[in-house]
């Protein structure tokens, strides 16, 4: 097994056992997320890394540009894990609410981020 490989189960591992830590601040949130929120978060986070991430490529810096990659698909991969508990558990509660799939709408901002850039540079 790669180190990658390791490196991408302890980032979904870690978000699944920190999920009661990092959803108990969203749920308290003034003014509470809303469902409209939840688009917004997706296409900013995906618009956010492909700016911050396109610049790398854009100056031709390819050894940065991979290592962010990596370090972005990492903290996808973590917010993956919290955001997957988080609506496991809503799901057994009978209650989603915004607040369930938020660390999903993150990472699924943060993949398309990330493939968008590795596929324009």
């Amino acid at each position: 097994m790669s180190t990658r490989n390791i490196l991408m189960i302890i980032s979904l591992v870690a978000g699944m056992v920190t999920e009661p830590f990092m959803i108990t601040p969203i749920m308290r949130s003034r003014p509470p997320i809303g469902w409209t929120s939840l688009a917004l978060i997706s296409v900013g986070g995906a618009v956010a890394v492909f700016i911050v991430l396109g610049f790398q490529g854009l100056i031709g810096n390819q050894q940065n540009l991979r290592l962010w990659l990596n370090y972005f698909a990492l903290i996808a991969i973590y917010f993956f894990g919290v955001g997957l508990v988080a609506f496991i558990l809503g799901l057994i509660k009978l209650s989603i609410q915004p607040h369930s799939v938020f660390f999903i709408m993150v990472a699924s901002g943060l993949a398309l981020g990330l493939y968008i850039t590795k596929l324009t540079c």
